[in-house]
């Protein structure tokens, strides 16, 4: 089981790209490690400073799992696992509980998130990637009113422990969770949520000076706008027969 896991993993990595998709996820990469240079040319001291290197580690991993989620690649999950572990800890040595809170959540949503696409693969493929599906009329209808909702009830709730960016902190808490759980049902509708996180992702962590987190949610950014058009077209895709939908 972990040695298929195992291969699976470094597959996905290697193969299944067309070339557009691996020249991206390159440039991408790239990014990452040109910030993390620029950050020891600057400060030569900061060599040693073990927080730089967990957020470039977290960038990279976040890089992978993004393009394979784009992609609708089942090992995105390992990667995310990784990137979720990192920005939990950075989280936490910057003080936004609400990105703690989140986090938790990302990390005990893995196992479901990656049964429920496990189940729900294009088995005839090559590289099988998930079917995915799309939010109906009402379901967009009652989405703002949840995330207004829980916006306020949170931004409320971390201004009493003492997050040091509460309004902002719980604004891309909110639409980290409601893009979680469209990610993990298949929902294509994600990907609205995951361009409005990133943005606000960027403007918290530029407020909080991580050259690494910046890079980083600025690839996902661009990559968000690639998965939407990307997932469009695979929940536009009929699914087999007798498979649950």
């Amino acid at each position: 089981m972990v040695k298929t896991m195992g291969q699976r993993i470094w597959g996905e990595l290697w193969h299944g790209w067309t070339r557009f998709e691996g020249r991206f996820l390159a440039v991408l990469l790239t990014v990452q490690i040109v910030v993390l240079a620029g950050q020891f040319v600057a400060a030569p001291q900061s060599l040693s400073d073990g927080w730089i290197w967990l957020s470039s580690l977290g960038g990279v991993c976040g890089v992978i799992c993004a393009v394979e989620v784009a992609k609708g690649k089942l090992s995105s999950y390992f990667w995310g696992t990784l990137q979720v572990v990192s920005y939990l800890s950075l989280s936490v040595h910057h003080v936004l509980y609400g990105e703690v809170l989140l986090n938790l959540f990302f990390l005990t949503t893995q196992g479901l998130g990656f049964w429920s696409w496990q189940r729900h693969m294009h088995a005839d493929s090559a590289a099988p990637l998930v079917f995915a599906r799309r939010l109906r009329w009402w379901q967009w209808g009652l989405a703002p009113l949840a995330v207004g909702l829980i916006w306020l009830a949170l931004s409320h709730a971390l201004q009493l422990v003492g997050s040091h960016q509460p309004f902002m902190d719980s604004l891309t808490t909110t639409f980290s969770l409601s893009a979680n759980l469209l990610f993990v049902f298949r929902m294509s509708e994600q990907w609205v949520f995951w361009i409005i996180v990133d943005v606000l992702e960027v403007i918290l962590w530029v407020r909080a000076g991580d050259p690494g987190q910046i890079a980083l949610w600025s690839c996902r950014l661009v990559n968000a706008v690639y998965g939407y058009v990307n997932w469009r077209h695979l929940a536009g895709q009929r699914k087999p027969e007798g498979v649950v939908a």
